[in-house]
């Protein structure tokens, strides 16, 4: 019997055609599930959670302003104290012991040289930023087939009367002007701004320097901050990845061993070092350790590394002789 290898060469052509089709449909399908879950995720918590904190810190600011002055609430605003958490207000209450006294004269320099414009001014570079985020998403749906209307079906926005959830910067009534620029032809880029201290003097901040000699409750309070703080600059509110890793964390962390990476994955890596070398030192003025003891690391780290057990001992003997007990900090 002769075979038709015609008819043969149509059903494997036909065989290619329809798995190809197939195949198609299933990465068409992987792409809509993935964009339908990326608007889900931005309109069901990403933008919510902006909305909550953009209230927080819009009340907070108003509550400082009203007990305080504009300065003071700008201050803390500028300074980044205000940051969107419930707490912002008894947090700054606390920090400031309820102190009135401040130096009005370096407040009005700080916030002069600063030149950071006005509250509502920066919000609305805060809400420029997540409408972006909204039109990127909103923009990627409808290149991809998705109507306006189904994408809000979609995304549980609903058609109803009621105006869809969506980023709008609230107007500020009240709100204190920015600050004149300098009339003078000073180089402000150069210019020592006043500090906390020189502004508001020694407040509730502890006299204890170190993090590690704080108490649990404190502890657990700044830790909160931080993660907070850490969230809003390193975490892609979209993919939850990270994001903006200042330069040199990665090679840093490339030349630890690999046993010290089976202790620390990259992502710890990134937030210890904030939270011990930025965090602490610019917003409790305190380190992560006591001086003393960070020097007899480094001391005895180095001894160590040049097989100087004579060295490390000495090193040991001088913390202790400062009142530190090596073995609290695992030395």
């Amino acid at each position: 019997m002769a075979i038709d290898f015609g008819r043969m060469a149509r059903g494997v052509a036909t065989g290619y055609l329809s798995a190809k089709i197939a195949n198609t449909e299933a990465n068409d399908r992987l792409k809509e599930d993935i964009l339908r879950k990326t608007g889900e995720n931005f309109y069901n918590n990403t933008l919510p959670e902006f909305q909550k904190k953009e209230t927080n810190r819009r009340d907070t600011y108003n509550k400082l302003k009203s007990r305080f002055n504009p300065e003071i609430a700008e201050y803390m605003d500028q300074s980044g104290f205000i940051t969107g958490a419930a707490t912002d207000y008894d947090d700054i209450i606390t920090m400031l012991s309820e102190n009135n006294n401040f130096n009005e004269a370096k407040l009005k320099a700080y916030l002069e040289a600063k030149q950071a414009g006005t509250y509502g001014e920066r919000a609305e570079k805060r809400f420029k930023s997540i409408q972006d985020q909204e039109n990127f998403i909103m923009n990627n749906m409808t290149k991809n087939g998705f109507g306006t209307n189904t994408i809000k079906n979609q995304l549980g926005l609903g058609l109803t009367k009621e105006e869809p959830m969506k980023a709008e910067a609230p107007a500020m009534e009240g709100e204190m002007p920015a600050a004149p620029a300098p009339t003078t032809t000073t180089d402000t880029t150069t210019t020592k701004l006043p500090t906390f201290e020189e502004i508001f003097g020694d407040t509730t901040k502890s006299a204890v320097d170190a993090f590690i000699s704080l108490s649990a409750e404190d502890k657990t309070r700044i830790i909160d901050d931080a993660d907070r703080e850490f969230k809003n600059l390193f975490i892609n509110p979209v993919s939850g990845s990270l994001q903006n890793i200042p330069e040199g964390y990665r090679n840093d962390y490339d030349k630890l061993s690999d046993e010290e990476k089976k202790q620390k994955s990259f992502f710890v890596y990134v937030k210890d070092r904030h939270f011990q070398e930025q965090f602490l030192p610019k917003m409790y003025g305190i380190t992560y350790e006591p001086k003393a003891v960070m020097d007899a690391r480094n001391a005895i780290n180095y001894q160590r590394s040049i097989g100087n057990d004579e060295g490390v001992s000495e090193a040991k003997n001088i913390l202790r002789s400062l009142g530190y007990d090596p073995a609290d900090y695992n030395l």
